[in-house]
């Protein structure tokens, strides 16, 4: 992307869920809308915190993390899923 307002737009805007991480300590640093609705959480209850901390096994999730954190894995998932709040499936 050439420019900030180009990205901020793409971010805002995507259907998918967008999640910005610090690379140095694994947090989350900024969600985007799509994010929040997907999984029932307002933005400032992401921010801080890592993705394991969203998920139902956090120990193989924090684990996982850690690894990418480490330079050891150029990615990281979520295998066991997120637990989502103020959700409705339709």
């Amino acid at each position: 992307m050439r420019d900030e307002p180009t990205y901020r737009r793409l971010f805002q805007l995507a259907a998918d869920a967008m999640v910005v991480i610090d690379g140095a300590t694994g947090t989350i640093d900024e969600v985007n809308p799509a994010t929040c609705r997907m999984l029932g959480y307002e933005p400032d209850d992401f921010v801080g915190k890592t993705p394991a901390d969203f998920a139902r096994d956090r120990a193989s999730s924090t684990a996982s993390t850690e690894r990418k954190i480490h330079g050891d894995a150029d990615s990281f998932e979520l295998e066991s899923g997120l637990v989502l709040r103020n959700v409705t499936v339709a």
